[in-house]
């Protein structure tokens, strides 16, 4: 153990002693946890989910229905529904069942499609081994995988018993006027999802079971084939691509495979790394929330030091320069929300949460800022060979690239936007309207104000409404774009635990009192532009004029019919974003 679990009073880390929250690395106990209970003929691992649920239910979206594997991989198919994984008081603090319950995800595409990160997968098999077992989840880990191994200073308990709650080290934020800055511990709301408190020696332990094929210290845990299979891949984009293990994920480092799981809390950050070829386990875990940058940074200056990269030609297939159009657009993690009003707050990060292809002119692309070229089909590898991160494309039976998958972000894929769902297309669409709306109204006000100075007559009633009508969904669009940034901030803070609670309630309250307002604004913006469109067929027909002919000359109407169809667009972008109908 290096450096201190408390500054005041100071305190080292000690390995044996001191606990530190490994968030989603408790993941890999999960899956543990199930495969003992599929060993003894409680679960079956291709199982309908819903045979095991009583309270609630899987939606049963697809034909195909969810199963343990689909949890265990990420591959159910869920869409992110963002639920606050941690809060600073458990105070009414909801049973995993009725959070479960309650925040069920949509299934937006079909099992074994693609991967896609999911916390709420992962605690919904903690609690099927709760629910079949028996007994709370909290205890089955305890009685069935930390007793056995001896692992005497670990606890997926929340409130956790002396002395453990005596060792667990402090976290910290780094400010540079004032220092490392101590934090309120956190309380994870669903614990199988990240909730472990553990140490580095009682991680050696449970990492040497899976290098000693499930025993340690005569106590066999898991039989041979179950942890075999547990780390042999069930899901891949591509044969020579990392895939997705049962608790665990691949990664190729240096040509070496490893299996792997990282944890990020609020303000810990971790990673375990078994090399099972050569017996070898790593854990570190850091008690400072900066980055994840440290943690990768060791664990690649380790694999460095012992299994270095030996250089190797990267030789591009024949006709690779032809088939690089094919892979050219914009790119979404697919971890994200695709029903709920987060879809709508994605909008304001959607250049930070998308990633650009771009094709070079001698048939290389241009990704994360370094470039690969294509040496299997549609595979990538970086073209100078001292890299082994590996890019690969997926496509659909129509022969379009859908999808692709990073070898260094293995249980997450990326998803092919559409055009219109790119980020150029809603900034353009973004500063189009504004323009073009603030410049309609300057030109209107300035022709209002030229007829009264030349004294001459007023346009008729319904012509003027029909003009005033667009005022109110031209500054609602500017009243939304201003204020849906501050809300969304909120919410990501919210999410991100790294705050003081009295900032929590602050930053709670800011949120839903802004996105009440943000969310009524869509609803102005779509009833006043389908009151315009109302008014477009009157202006060319004459309805309503008492016998004065269409409204305004030619240049005019079809001046005023391009902004109702542009407010119609909005309505339409707006509605595709989930901003419409989505009041809290």
């Amino acid at each position: 153990g290096y450096g201190y679990r408390s500054i005041a009073p100071s305190r080292p880390v000690l390995p044996d002693e001191t606990l530190f929250r490994v968030a989603s690395i408790s993941k890999t106990f999960v899956a543990t946890a199930v495969m003992q209970l599929v060993e003894n003929g409680t679960l079956d691992l291709n199982a309908n989910v819903n045979t095991y649920l009583e309270t609630f239910k899987v939606p049963d979206t697809f034909s195909e229905p969810v199963t343990l594997t689909h949890l265990l991989t990420h591959t159910a198919g869920f869409e992110e529904n963002y639920v606050p994984i941690t809060v600073y008081t458990d105070n009414n603090l909801p049973s995993l069942e009725e959070i479960l319950t309650e925040e069920i995800p949509a299934r937006v595409w079909p099992v074994g499609e693609a991967s896609a990160y999911s916390n709420w997968g992962y605690a919904l098999a903690g609690y099927i081994v709760q629910e079949m077992s028996g007994m709370r989840f909290e205890d089955y880990i305890d009685e069935y995988i930390l007793q056995p191994l001896g692992m005497e200073h670990s606890s997926f308990y929340q409130d956790l018993p002396y002395p453990l709650d005596r060792d667990h080290s402090r976290g910290y934020v780094y400010d540079d006027d004032s220092g490392f800055i101590p934090q309120y511990p956190e309380i994870m709301t669903i614990p199988p999802a990240g909730g472990l408190s553990t140490t580095a020696t009682d991680m050696a332990v449970f990492m040497l079971v899976h290098l000693q094929n499930g025993t340690y210290n005569g106590h066999r845990i898991l039989e041979n084939e179950t942890i075999q299979e547990m780390h042999q891949p069930h899901f891949t984009s591509h044969t020579v691509m990392p895939g997705v293990c049962l608790g665990f994920y691949e990664m190729v480092i240096n040509n070496q495979t490893v299996i792997t799981h990282e944890g990020d809390a609020g303000f810990f950050t971790s990673q375990m790394t078994l090399l099972p070829e050569h017996g070898i386990g790593l854990f570190i875990s850091y008690n400072t929330a900066t980055s994840e940058e440290p943690r990768k940074d060791f664990l690649e200056a380790f694999m460095d030091e012992y299994f270095p990269l030996p250089h190797s030609s990267v030789v591009p297939i024949p006709d690779h320069s032809e088939r690089v159009h094919r892979y050219v657009g914009h790119y979404m993690k697919m971890r994200t929300a695709y029903t709920t009003v987060e879809k709508f707050e994605l909008l304001t990060a959607l250049s930070y949460a998308t990633v650009e292809v771009v094709a070079n002119s001698d048939g290389t692309i241009q990704l994360f800022g370094e470039t690969y070229v294509e040496v299997e089909p549609r595979l990538f590898r970086e073209v100078t060979g001292d890299s082994d991160r590996i890019f690969a494309f997926v496509e659909d039976e129509n022969g379009v690239i859908t999808h692709l998958y990073d070898s260094e972000l293995s249980p997450t894929a990326w998803k092919r936007l559409q055009w219109y769902e790119s980020p150029p297309f809603f900034e353009g669409l973004l500063w189009f309207s504004l323009f073009f709306l603030l410049l309609t109204l300057i030109g209107w006000l300035a022709g209002a104000i030229r007829n009264h100075l030349r004294h001459q007559p007023r346009v008729h009633l319904p012509a003027r409404i029909a003009r005033w009508l667009v005022v109110p969904m031209f500054l609602s669009y500017i009243s939304l774009l201003l204020l849906s940034g501050p809300a969304v901030d909120a919410r990501y803070r919210l999410l991100d635990s790294e705050i003081h609670p009295v900032e929590y309630l602050t930053l709670q309250s800011t949120y839903y009192s802004n996105m009440q307002l943000v969310l009524i604004l869509p609803l102005i913006i779509t009833i006043t532009a389908f009151l315009c469109a109302a008014f477009v067929l009157m202006a060319w027909t004459g309805k309503g004029s008492k016998g004065l002919g269409p409204y305004w000359n030619l240049s005019g109407r079809i001046h005023y019919t391009s902004v109702v169809l542009l407010g119609l667009v909005l309505v339409w972008f707006l509605s595709y974003w989930n901003a419409i109908g989505f009041l809290l």
